[in-house]
């Protein structure tokens, strides 16, 4: 539907129509050649004489869009872990989901959806009073920088009232420090009110947010004014390297697992029945769920027996995907040898770890660019002794050791998994060794209560200046 806005005057009796429609693509161009020519604009000059209340303990705190969410366990179990070392992290997030995970997951997060209008305004006029030049300057510089895909003045005006409304509550719990467990649009709020605030801010560089296509926003401002960085894999160390210059400021840490609730209760599945096939994944393009049914198919058809079981739903931005997925599996006839279980709480995924004898993951390169880097549920499945068959794209070479622990295949290759299948249908004994090495190589790279402690360093050392 088409608006049209008329704003009418009257001079000396004569009554004036203005168009606004004649003038909305002249602002529209003049706002964005702004955007183009001053993407110079800095994001703060003089000094800050904010000051948050130096009484008490310093917190630490992490913002993101939602928090718990099941496709993020990762960035859970890092919170708990610092939790047990540091005491109190605080989570704030837009909004909150109904995943619950047990064990996992130690409270809900303080949400800034819906904004409190009053609230807000309190501390809009805190912040303008406190430094009037760093305010409007901020504002400018949310306005005249390219950080999402979806930019506009108005979209300009809710981010940069998001970044008020994070930094009045980060100054009532005092905070210290504010990281970014994400490099997206949650980023660049926590950049802007950590300004405000006067106070360290950190960012991590995961996954989509640094490689898919319509993420690439933004990225330079929201690294270079980091006090740190934090990565998960060489791969992602390398790109970074390759495409910014970051002066040293990227630390590699690798996700990690509490390795206590990850027990394997009998080894390999005993079930004299069909082979077990388990994968866990959303169902989204870059973890390779139709060269998967694919090769399933040509399995059936040479007469294995065997299932298959599918734990993930879909996403709605990827819908299309799911449908053409779930018609594949319909024309291939695999309604016997296929499931798809959807979501599944923590405790019931563990269970189908537990049960399956062999964990696939055919991971490739989504045509948005969309990739997995370290594919949680891949390192959750050796923990829990499964072989593994995967792929050698991005960061998966560094959690799998091929003809060590699993077996890596080349991406989108139908022929190449089922031979990879076939030999571990084959092979019993082989399975058993690739599982106790992939316990293993967890023990020694992936243990959250090892790796939480480069965390520790970083952050305790912001805080000390």
């Amino acid at each position: 539907m088409k608006l049209k806005w008329l704003i009418i005057k009257r001079y000396g009796g004569i009554k004036l129509k203005f168009d606004w429609n004649i003038v909305y693509p002249f602002r529209h161009k003049f706002y964005w050649f702004l955007i183009k020519h001053m993407q110079w604009w800095p994001i703060t000059t003089g000094n800050n004489n904010l000051k948050i209340n130096s009484n008490g303990k310093k917190h630490i705190a992490y913002y993101l869009w939602e928090y718990p969410a099941l496709s993020q366990t990762f960035v859970q179990r890092e919170i708990n872990a610092l939790r047990n070392s540091l005491g109190d992290i605080f989570v704030f997030s837009d909004v909150t989901s109904s995943d619950y995970i047990e064990g996992i997951i130690p409270g809900k997060p303080t949400c800034l959806l819906p904004v409190d209008k009053k609230k807000l305004q309190v501390y809009k006029k805190l912040f303008f009073k406190k430094s009037p030049f760093l305010f409007v300057n901020l504002f400018f510089y949310t306005l005249l920088h390219n950080y999402h895909p979806y930019k506009s003045l108005s979209f300009d005006k809710e981010t940069f009232n998001k970044s008020v409304y994070l930094a009045g509550l980060m100054r009532e719990n005092n905070i210290s420090h504010i990281h970014s467990p994400w490099s997206d649009r949650s980023a660049f709020v926590s950049l802007i009110a950590s300004k405000l605030l006067n106070i360290s801010y950190s960012v991590q560089a995961r996954a989509h947010d640094i490689h898919r296509k319509n993420y690439l926003f933004g990225l330079e401002e929201k690294f270079n004014n980091a006090d740190f960085i934090i990565t998960n894999t060489n791969y992602n160390l390398e790109h970074l390297g390759k495409n910014y210059s970051l002066n040293g400021k990227v630390n590699l840490i690798y996700n990690g697992i509490d390795l206590k609730q990850f027990v394997p209760v009998n080894g390999e599945n005993q079930d004299p029945g069909p082979v077990k096939l388990l994968c866990v994944a959303r169902l989204v393009e870059q973890k390779g769920l139709i060269i998967l049914l694919k090769a399933v198919k040509i399995l059936k058809d040479k007469n294995y027996e065997f299932t298959c079981e599918i734990i993930g739903g879909p996403e709605s931005l990827y819908m299309n995907y799911y449908i053409s997925l779930k018609k594949l599996h319909k024309e291939l006839g695999l309604s016997e040898n296929v499931f798809f279980l959807e979501a599944q709480p923590f405790d019931k995924v563990l269970k189908h770890y537990n049960d399956a004898d062999i964990f696939v993951l055919p991971c490739v390169v989504a045509e948005d660019g969309s990739r997995d880097i370290t594919p949680n549920s891949l390192i959750e499945a050796m923990a829990m002794k499964l072989p593994v068959i995967s792929t050698t794209v991005t960061g998966i070479p560094e959690i799998v050791d091929n003809g060590i622990n699993g077996i890596l295949i080349p991406p989108n290759d139908i022929d190449a998994l089922v031979s990879a299948v076939e030999k571990l249908f084959n092979e019993p004994l082989l399975r058993r060794q690739f599982g106790e090495n992939a316990r293993r190589k967890v023990e020694e790279k992936f243990d959250i209560n090892k790796n939480i402690n480069r965390y520790i360093h970083l952050f305790e050392n912001n805080l000390k200046n």
